[in-house]
């Protein structure tokens, strides 16, 4: 493709992802209803049949040598339509009686759902940052011809955690519907087995990958990129606290405990960006996941082995009826 052809379609490309991004935004309601009903498993497949539609797309356009808007329309797109197809099956066949009318909106219900959101989405914006850096980190301090040491087989072990996520997210509406109705001893039990099948999960996933590590790498980009052991280490370790890290998150979101997380983040995040840096500098891209792994634990990991316990004795004591009205142990 040319400049000028890439000039050209540019525009048109990125409008037609801005559709698809408006789009999805009030459509994603009945993601947010099934996870609620714990019914993730059916979002999770339409949006397996939303992916696989769209990569189809892109590979017919490229066979079909098809312009850059029709590429983001069937990458983007699929899903996208996907979703609608979920919504209509959802609320017109599945449960009608969910389907979203104007006589139950209500501003103070806005007003709720607003306050809360906005705390996640600082959540998520913090958290973002200190996780999207990396490559901006080794670009600036190493040289952009060393990212793809890092970021390929970073991909690899991310994987890992997309799946877990995958698992662990539906515990989310089922932690805030045990702990609303005062269940507390559901919660403990399952928070426990949780993290220990997690731990076990991530675990032998990392070993796995990290003794196949070169040979997928190698099948996958071929001989140019071999990263160092100790980089492989430190992301397969990563992978598995940052597994239980997930685990433990859906139990904190389901009983309202937004306020910590972010004071942690936001502490974790500066710590860490400095560490990077310093190690980067220090000992090249294998600095990278150890620094996360270093920061996380002394941050996090103690914080949450401290406050946990707290929280789930507090929830206990709580009247079911007033759990959920205000954040945990946040006053």
């Amino acid at each position: 493709m040319t400049s000028a052809q890439a000039r050209v379609e540019a525009g048109p490309a990125l409008m037609v992802f801005a559709v698809c991004f408006a789009l999805n935004v009030p459509l994603d309601l009945v993601q947010r209803a099934q996870l609620g009903l714990q019914q993730g498993f059916r979002m999770n497949l339409w949006q397996v049949c939303g992916s696989l539609a769209g990569l189809a797309g892109v590979v017919v356009g490229v066979r079909v040598h098809a312009g850059l808007p029709v590429l983001v329309a069937a990458l983007a797109g699929a899903p996208v339509f996907a979703t609608a197809l979920n919504s209509f099956h959802f609320f017109v066949f599945s449960r009608p009686d969910l389907m979203p009318r104007r006589q139950l909106v209500s501003r103070e219900a806005i007003s709720q759902i607003a306050k809360i959101g906005t705390l996640f989405f600082v959540l998520q914006l913090v958290a973002a940052i200190s996780f999207s850096a990396d490559n901006f980190i080794i670009a600036r301090t190493l040289g952009v011809v060393n990212v793809p040491a890092y970021s390929i087989p970073q991909k690899m072990f991310s994987l890992i955690s997309m799946m877990v996520a995958m698992l662990v997210t539906p515990l989310w509406p089922a932690y805030g519907e045990a702990v609303s109705r005062g269940d507390m001893g559901w919660v403990r039990r399952t928070l426990g087995r949780s993290l220990v099948a997690v731990l076990g999960m991530a675990v032998i996933a990392s070993i796995a990958v990290l003794l196949m590590a070169h040979r997928l790498i190698s099948w996958w980009i071929g001989p140019d990129i071999s990263p160092p052991f100790f980089l492989l280490l430190g992301l397969a370790a990563w992978t598995v606290v940052e597994c239980c890290g997930n685990t433990l998150a859906m139990f904190m979101n389901g009983a309202n405990i937004v306020k910590f997380q972010i004071v942690m983040a936001s502490i974790f995040g500066v710590a860490c960006l400095s560490m990077k840096v310093y190690l980067t500098r220090r000992f090249g891209i294998i600095g990278v996941p150890w620094a996360t792994l270093i920061t996380y634990i002394s941050i996090v990991g103690i914080s949450c082995a401290i406050y946990v316990p707290r929280a789930l004795k507090h929830l206990h004591s709580a009247p079911s009826d007033v759990i959920m009205a205000t954040p945990v142990v946040e006053e």
